[in-house]
């Protein structure tokens, strides 16, 4: 992988009152893979002696991802002249940032390179302050996504089978019977794409063929999420701090399957469905298929199923969630003569929403028993309170030894807590952590 990358700071305006920042990485990677193709006359046997495989991958290797991530985010304060009149200060801000992960060797359906899996986020927001900074508060809007990933429920890869017996069916009698010819098959061939996908190797001479799919083809469904955070701080005085954080998100698939949903709607319907030629084209020796059946249960069929999945919200996660932290340092205190050195107690607690664990089921459009996003069960919310305290002495040479307790789950929180729901309701059970004491030690020199 070769990177490149170039990173801008933070640029001032007008006076500190706008700050912009920004960067920029390209990166490249190169792949290649070599499968066996079958036996002649013997589809279902790999033929590892066939020289193209045993040679491997010869360069230049396929280009696999060649991709700019890129950054941005602006930033404006409000302005001293104004700054000095009101009771707050208050900035507002938007960013964008993307990021990719190489995933060499993917390809489509028309034999094209996937690009790599991507997360793109973006976030809006402001930032006010008052009471000379004692308290402060952030709210922020988001909106994430991670897309072309890997995803096959069925449907990818059919069409090399198909295109098989496209040519070795030509000799069943029940075909020859109603005068099918080569040109008729060859009429209605997938488009070049996808026979070199499926290393389609026709021999019409003898009415034989070979295939030999490429391992890393693929379809893609995307994932995006949006959301809310407020985190609201507030220090009454040097010694006392707070911390409040709300969050609210939701996750749901989308964009499943687009490019083999492009192949269906442009070719495969039109051509492998509704022609006279695959109505009542055999595909299958026996004769108990034709074309427009096997294209229908092996392509078209997956394909929708999968895209039904489209709007599914993403299971064990809470779209709801609260905490609360506080601590106070009442520094050296003369208790037992200072040995508790500078002391620090604290504690917060912590609220988390139902999380979905399964749904209900019902019978979608194709007639199958799916899961109904309308029905879903949820497992309990949680709450959870901590407590700590924090010992702190000062040594000779500038050095300082801390000591730390830790209680996590005051309430000890150890029963059964259900993380996954059959259809028929069902419940399946984990138990919870519960009351964790720990302690923790650090010397600094």
């Amino acid at each position: 992988m070769r990177q490149h990358q170039a990173d801008a700071a933070a640029l001032p305006l007008a006076g500190k009152t706008v700050v912009l920042t920004g960067t920029w990485r390209n990166d490249r990677q190169r792949s290649d893979s070599v499968g066996a193709p079958t036996m002649p006359g013997r589809t279902q046997v790999e033929n590892i002696f066939d020289p193209t495989y045993r040679a491997g991958p010869q360069q230049p290797l396929d280009l696999d991802a060649d991709e700019d991530t890129t950054s941005w985010s602006v930033m404006v304060h409000t302005p001293d002249f104004l700054a000095e009149k009101l009771p707050f200060t208050l900035s507002v801000y938007a960013s964008e940032a993307d990021n990719f992960q190489p995933s060499g060797g993917r390809v489509n359906v028309y034999n094209e390179q996937i690009a790599p899996v991507t997360g793109a986020t973006e976030e809006m927001g402001f930032i006010i302050g008052a009471l000379d900074g004692k308290i402060s508060a952030r709210v922020n809007f988001y909106e994430t996504g991670v897309l072309n990933n890997s995803f096959d429920v069925g449907g990818i890869s059919p069409s090399a089978g198909i295109l098989t017996n496209l040519v070795t069916q030509l000799a069943n009698p029940d075909n020859v019977a109603q005068g099918f010819t080569v040109a008729d098959s060859q009429a209605v061939l997938a488009p070049q794409g996808t026979q070199d996908v499926s290393g389609f190797v026709p021999d019409w001479n003898n009415l034989t063929a070979t295939t030999n799919r490429n391992s890393g083809d693929n379809g893609t469904q995307d994932f995006t999420a949006e959301g809310m955070e407020i985190e609201i701080a507030y220090n009454p005085t040097p010694e006392w701090t707070m911390l409040l954080t709300v969050g609210q998100q939701e996750t749901v698939t989308s964009n499943t399957y687009p490019v083999l949903g492009r192949l269906v709607n442009e070719f495969v319907i039109p051509t492998w469905i509704n022609t006279s030629f695959a109505q009542n084209f055999f595909i299958n020796t026996d004769s108990t298929e034709t074309l427009a059946e096997q294209a229908q249960r092996v392509i078209v069929d997956p394909y929708n199923r999968g895209r039904l999945q489209d709007g599914n919200p993403s299971k064990e996660q809470a779209e709801w969630r609260w905490a609360f932290n506080t601590s106070y340092s009442f520094g050296k205190t003369e208790f037992l003569n200072g040995w508790l050195g500078d002391v620090t107690v604290g504690g917060g607690a912590r609220w988390e929403d139902k999380v979905g664990i399964g749904f209900n089921t019902t019978t979608n459009s194709l007639g199958d028993v799916v899961e109904d996003i309308n029905q879903p069960y949820f497992s309990d919310t949680s709450l959870f309170v901590d407590i700590f305290a924090r010992f702190r002495y000062d040594l000779e040479k500038e050095r300082a030894f801390t000591f730390q307790v830790n209680v996590r789950d005051l309430f000890n929180n150890d029963d059964l807590k259900a993380f996954r729901a059959t259809p028929d309701g069902r419940q399946l059970y984990r138990f919870t952590e519960g009351r964790l004491v720990s302690a923790s030690a650090t010397l600094e020199f």
